[in-house]
């Protein structure tokens, strides 16, 4: 087992009205976001009124007329990813914005099956089930902080969930959605520049109280 984690994936995602199919690597580029070799060198899989999506060697960007979401699974890239995304909302200044998520998924690797099953049993009771299922295991859990801790408006959501994957057989994914809610874009904009770093602090040290709580059980 390792309390370090085998994938860590940010997410800058805001909820308003959009007009997805204005927004492309072409656009951004003649916006001056995006330079010619990232424009040149990006994956589209979709431009359409309803969905756009595209992909640069380090980011992935999904609009549709509710939501706006710039991803990134590269740790060297989140501050780039971060400053493509104010960027892109510095052009789209008055466009009708309501929240903004900076969302954290973390993945670590409990490494054997029993490791797996001790932490389900740490953060859930199973023995409430004995009498009427057998091999009862925790699949997923959330958690809400509302009001927040920062008295910001807004909530934070984790969720907790087992998965098996390529980077993880025994894994645990935790969620952090770290939600605000804004009422401009230069509203937004502000709170991201305020909160980024004590999201990522506060992301840490939740996830690393949580394994400090269970290493001592062990």
């Amino acid at each position: 087992m390792t309390t370090e984690p085998v994938q860590y994936t940010i997410a800058l995602v805001t909820i308003g009205s959009f007009n997805p199919v204005i927004i492309s690597p072409a656009w951004l580029q003649g916006k001056g976001a995006l330079g010619k070799q990232e424009t040149e060198s990006a994956n589209i899989d979709i431009i359409h009124r309803e969905l756009t999506q595209f992909s640069l060697s380090w980011s992935t960007c999904r609009v549709t007329p509710e939501r706006f979401e710039l991803i990134c699974d590269s740790i060297s890239y989140f501050e780039p990813m971060r400053d493509l995304f104010q960027s892109i909302f510095k052009v789209l200044r008055e466009t009708p914005v309501n929240a903004i998520g900076i969302n954290h998924v973390i993945v670590f690797d409990l490494g054997n099956a029993t490791k797996f099953d001790q932490f389900g049993k740490f953060l859930a009771t199973m023995d409430i089930w004995d009498e009427t299922i057998s091999h009862s295991k925790l699949k997923t859990i959330e958690i809400l902080e509302q009001p927040r801790k920062d008295n910001l408006p807004g909530y934070r959501n984790i969720k907790l969930e087992g998965i098996s994957n390529a980077k993880a057989k025994y894994g645990i994914s935790i969620s952090i959605n770290d939600h605000f809610e804004v009422k401009s874009v230069s509203d937004m904009l502000d709170v991201i520049s305020k909160n980024w770093q004590s999201s990522f602090d506060q992301t840490k040290l939740i996830t690393t109280s949580l394994w400090n709580q269970f290493l001592k059980r062990q």
